[in-house]
């Protein structure tokens, strides 16, 4: 587990936020327990929602003409809020009980294997392997 994920999981255990030992399996809800996760989902959209709102809006002056001069975003403010948005989005990973970690390194993995190719997205050469993120869950979803 990444360590900003334990940060974030051990808010949610202090607070009672739900914090699951492994991924949840949506196939295996009720539909009283899905209402109930529509509802959490829509809460944490909401809040990556609002968090990437004032992201952009700490970013706004980089996209602001005045004058004809851009001015400079306060770093420190656009720090803080890059931080409130992976906390909130780390938050949603918590509450569906995935473990990040082994996902983020398998896509990694197929993101390295790209080739550049002079524009800003690298490329996908032959036999290149998508992430094998079906995999992890299910290990995941195994796991006690």
């Amino acid at each position: 587990m990444l360590p900003l994920q334990e940060l974030v999981t051990d808010f949610h255990k202090r607070f009672g936020h739900p914090s699951p030992s492994r991924p949840v399996d949506f196939s295996n809800l009720s539909q009283n327990q899905l209402r109930w996760m529509a509802e959490l989902m829509s809460f944490r959209l909401r809040l990556i929602s609002e968090e990437l709102a004032e992201l952009e809006t700490e970013l706004d002056p980089l996209f602001d003409d005045v004058d004809g001069k851009l001015r400079a975003p306060n770093i420190v403010n656009v720090a803080a809020e890059i931080t409130d948005l992976l906390y909130v989005v780390m938050g949603l990973a918590v509450v569906l009980g995935i473990d990040v970690e082994p996902v983020l390194l398998e896509i990694q993995r197929a993101n390295m294997s790209k080739e550049p190719n002079g524009d800003d997205k690298p490329t996908k050469p032959e036999g290149w392997t998508p992430p094998n993120v079906r995999g992890i869950i299910q290990t995941q979803l195994g796991a006690s």
